[in-house]
């Protein structure tokens, strides 16, 4: 199956996240979200 465990997928996302979290403000543009989904 292609699923991920869960906490596997969390950290996939929090570092998808923090590469465009350049502030570190825990905080993105709403513009870059579809650029963060497609890195997963």
């Amino acid at each position: 199956s292609g699923s991920l465990e869960p906490s596997l997928l969390d950290k996939r996302i929090s570092d998808a996240f923090d590469v465009f979290d350049n502030a570190r403000s825990h905080e993105v543009d709403v513009r870059e979200l579809g650029t963060i989904i497609r890195s997963l």
